[in-house]
C-alpha cells in the first residue's frame, strides 16, 4: 500500500482506476502491459486530452473561461514568474486546481522539499522539487504543432517525433507551498469551486491500456480538425517553428 494521503479525493476523481499501491491514476499516465506507470507522462494521452481540452488528472473538460493550472518545482515556477509570465511552454497539459492540489498530496515527489524525480523519469530525471514549489494558473492554453513534415507527429523516441508542446497564456494564479499540508484550506475551496464548473455527466477523456484504439481515434479527429483551422500564432521555440492553435480542437 502507498503512504497515507491527508485528504480525500474530490468526487470527480474518486472513481479513477488505482495502481497496485492504491494510488489514483491520472488521465495523462502511460499504461503498459504491466499496468499504469505513475512516474511517466504519455505524450499521446496529453495530446488526446488537449484535443478535447480536458484535465490531465481527472479527464473531465476544463470550463471555458476558467484558469488552467499546473504544478511546478521551485526553479520552474520562479522562471515562469520572472521570465515567462505572458507565455511559457511545457510538455504536459494542465488541469483543474482541485486536481492539481490533490496530486500534490498524493505524489511522493511533492511531499517534502527533498523530493526528486527518479533517474528514470521521462519528465526531468533527477529534478529537485525545491523548498517552495507552486501551482500556477493561466488564462488559457494552446497546442503548439511542429511544422517539420519530415518528422512524425507522435511516435517512439527512435523515430525522432515532433511531439506537440503546450503554450500557457498569461500567468494569473499563483499558489506556492512548502508542504502539501499548507494547501488544505485552499483545497477545500478549490473542490467546491470546481464542482460547480465540472460536468461529470459528460464523457471522461480517459484511456487505459485497453482503450488505445479510442485514444488513437481522438488523436485522428484532432489532426483532421487542424485542416483549415485558423491558427492563433506562429512562434519559434528552441529555434524550431511551431504553430499555435486554440483549444479544444474537437468538442
Amino acid at each position: 500500500m502507498g503512504r497515507p494521503i491527508l485528504v480525500e479525493p474530490p468526487p470527480h476523481l474518486a472513481d479513477l482506476p488505482k495502481d497496485g499501491r492504491g494510488y489514483l491514476v491520472p488521465a495523462e499516465t502511460p499504461w503498459t502491459d504491466g499496468g499504469p506507470r505513475l512516474a511517466g507522462l504519455d505524450p499521446h494521452r496529453s495530446v488526446g486530452l488537449a484535443i478535447r481540452r480536458a484535465c490531465c488528472v481527472c479527464g473531465f473538460g476544463l470550463a471555458e473561461g476558467s484558469l488552467v493550472w499546473r504544478t511546478l518545482a521551485q526553479k520552474d515556477a520562479a522562471r515562469t514568474r520572472v521570465h515567462d509570465p505572458r507565455f511559457s511552454v511545457d510538455t504536459g497539459f494542465g488541469g483543474h486546481l482541485s486536481c492539481m492540489i490533490y496530486s500534490a498530496f498524493a505524489c511522493p515527489y511533492w511531499a517534502t522539499s527533498a523530493g526528486k524525480l527518479g533517474k528514470k523519469s521521462a519528465i526531468n530525471p533527477g529534478a529537485p522539487r525545491g523548498t517552495r514549489p507552486a501551482i500556477l494558473g493561466h488564462r488559457d492554453i494552446w497546442i503548439l504543432i511542429h511544422e517539420d513534415p519530415s518528422r512524425p507527429f507522435l511516435g517512439p523516441p527512435s523515430s525522432n517525433p515532433a511531439e506537440p508542446l503546450f503554450g500557457y497564456i498569461d500567468l494569473t494564479g499563483d499558489v506556492p507551498f512548502r508542504e502539501p499540508a499548507d494547501l488544505i484550506e485552499r483545497y477545500e475551496v478549490a473542490v467546491a469551486d470546481d464542482l460547480e464548473n465540472i460536468d461529470i455527466t459528460a464523457e471522461r477523456q480517459y484511456w487505459t491500456k485497453f482503450d488505445e484504439d479510442k485514444l488513437n481515434a481522438v488523436i485522428g479527429e484532432g489532426l483532421k480538425a487542424l485542416t483549415g483551422k485558423p491558427f492563433a500564432q506562429q512562434i519559434l521555440y528552441n529555434n524550431e517553428p511551431r504553430t499555435a492553435y486554440e483549444l479544444p480542437l474537437v468538442v
